[in-house]
């Protein structure tokens, strides 16, 4: 049996997020350690999301072909 976990959070407040708006963005997870500052594993790889953002926020960032995130 895999080991799993799950959260629950917000990104509304995210530099990205606030900047583009409702849209899809690469997703990763990565595991520090604060004091002193250092990444305790590898980084996991990313995926991606979709983020609807209530009250008619910025306008969706384009997505290419294939659904993935376009650089803006």
């Amino acid at each position: 049996m895999a080991n799993t976990s799950s959260s629950a959070c917000s990104v509304a407040s995210a530099f990205g997020v606030v900047k583009g708006g409702s849209g899809r963005y690469f997703w990763t997870v990565a595991v520090v350690q604060m004091e002193p500052y250092q990444r305790i594993g590898p980084e996991a790889p990313p995926r991606v999301v979709q983020v609807e953002l209530g009250g008619g926020g910025a306008a969706p960032t384009p997505a290419g072909p294939t659904g993935t995130p376009r650089a803006p």
